[in-house]
C-alpha cells in the first residue's frame, strides 16, 4: 500500500511512535490492580469474532467497540464497495484505558483492499458509528493479497496482542499502542497480517503475528532486535511520567464511573475536594451520570501550567441519567482542563475546569 511512492510504507511506523507521543494517556492501572495477565493469547476462531470475549466488558451507555466489533461494522461498508473486499489495516486510534483487557477503542481506522485492482478503501468509526467510508483516490495496494488473510475481521484482536506482549516484556501497567496491517513496512513482515504494537514508556516495537497471536519480533527505536529478557529491563522514556500521570486521570473517572466516589475524592487535592457539602456536591454530580470515562488525557504545553503544576485537556464521554441536569456535563463529549500537585510518591488532582 502506497501513496502513489512509498511514503504510506515508510510513515506508518513513524505515525505509530508520533502516535503514541500524543496520546500520552492510552495506559492502564498499576499491575497490581489489573489482574492476572499470564494466560497466553489465543486466537480466536477463524469468521467475525464480533463478540470477542474479554474482561470488564460490560459498557454500560458507553459507545464503544471492540476489534471483531468495529471490523465487523465497517466491512459492511467495504462489501458496498467490493463484494471481494479484504482488511488490509486497522488501528484503534482512540483505545480505551484497558484495550488490553476488554479489546475497547472508541474510535478505529479500517483500511480494505481487493484482489482483483490496487484500489483500496477507508472506513473511520468515532463513538459506534461510521463517520467517513470511501474509496481512497492516492493510497494504493502494492503487493498480493495473501490467500490465508482473514477477510472480515483479525484472526487476532487487539486484547490478543496486547496480552502477548505483557507476556513477552511489555510492561503490564501500559496499553501499547498498535496497528494491524499487511503492508508492513518493515520487510521481514511484508505481506503477513501483523499487530505492530509500541509500548511507548520504554519505546519498544513488539509485532505479533496475526494469525497465531504469537509475538515474533521485539525491537528498540532504532529497530535493533531485542530479547524479551532485554525488553522487560528497558529504561522508562525521559517523557513516561506523564504517561502516568495521564494514567492517575483516567484512574479518577474510572473511580466515579464504577461509583467508588470516596476513591475517587482520595484522589483530589483537600483543598479541592473540601469539606463534607463540597464533596458530597462532587458526588451528587457524578452520580447524576449513569456512564462516565476519559476518552483522551493530552498534557498541555507546559507554558500553560500554572505555579508550575502539570496540565491536561481532558475528553470526558458522559452519559447524563434521564431528566438530571446537575454537574454541568452534557451527553457524549465534555473537555476538561485538570492540573495535578505533587503528593507524596504521586499525584492529586489539584483543578478540574471546564475552560482555559
Amino acid at each position: 500500500m502506497c501513496i502513489s511512492t512509498p511514503v504510506f510504507r515508510k510513515t506508518v511506523l513513524a505515525f505509530i511512535f508520533i502516535f503514541a507521543l500524543i496520546l500520552s494517556g492510552c495506559t492502564k492501572q498499576d499491575a497490581e490492580e489489573a489482574g492476572d495477565e499470564s494466560t497466553e493469547a489465543a486466537a480466536p476462531d477463524r469468521g467475525d469474532n464480533s463478540r470477542a470475549e474479554s474482561a470488564g466488558r460490560d459498557r454500560g451507555d458507553l459507545p464503544e467497540l471492540t476489534t471483531g466489533e468495529a471490523a465487523a461494522l465497517a466491512y459492511k461498508e467495504a462489501r458496498k464497495w467490493r463484494s471481494d473486499a479484504v482488511l488490509w489495516y486497522i488501528m484503534p486510534t482512540s483505545p480505551d484505558l484497558r484495550a488490553g483487557d476488554n479489546d475497547l477503542a472508541w474510535s478505529w481506522s479500517l483500511i480494505y483492499a481487493n484482489p482483483g485492482d490496487d484500489k483500496t478503501f477507508i472506513a473511520l468509526i468515532k463513538y459506534g458509528r461510521i463517520t467517513e467510508a470511501k474509496e481512497q483516490t492516492h493510497v494504493v495496494r502494492e503487493i498480493p493479497v495473501p490467500d490465508d488473510l482473514p477477510a472480515k475481521a483479525p484472526k487476532v484482536t487487539l486484547q490478543d496482542a496486547a496480552r502477548a506482549i505483557h507476556k513477552s516484556g511489555g510492561s503490564e501497567w501500559e496499553t501499547p499502542l498498535c496497528v494491524y496491517i499487511v503492508e508492513n513496512s518493515y520487510q521481514r513482515f511484508r505481506g503477513q497480517a501483523t499487530w505492530d504494537c509500541l509500548a511507548a514508556s520504554t519505546q519498544t516495537l513488539f509485532t505479533v503475528d496475526g494469525l497465531s497471536g504469537k509475538v515474533i519480533s521485539i525491537r528498540d527505536y532504532k529497530g535493533t532486535e531485542i530479547a524479551p529478557e532485554a525488553a522487560r529491563g528497558r529504561p522508562l522514556a525521559k517523557n513516561s511520567e506523564r504517561f502516568k500521570m495521564a494514567r492517575f486521570i483516567f484512574g479518577f473517572f474510572e473511580a466515579m464511573d464504577q461509583g467508588k466516589y470516596d476513591a475517587g475524592l482520595s484522589m483530589m487535592d483537600p483543598a479541592l475536594a473540601g469539606n463534607k457539602q463540597t464533596r458530597d456536591m462532587w458526588k451528587q454530580s457524578f452520580k447524576g451520570l449513569s456512564a462516565v470515562r476519559a476518552v483522551s488525557v493530552f498534557q498541555e504545553d507546559p507554558r500553560k501550567w500554572t505555579e508550575g503544576r502539570p496540565l491536561f485537556k481532558a475528553v470526558i464521554y458522559a452519559v447524563p441519567k434521564s431528566g438530571d441536569q446537575s454537574g454541568g456535563w452534557d451527553l457524549g463529549e465534555n473537555t476538561r482542563f485538570i492540573s495535578l500537585v505533587p503528593a507524596g510518591a504521586g499525584w492529586k488532582i489539584a483543578e478540574i475546569a471546564t475552560g482555559r
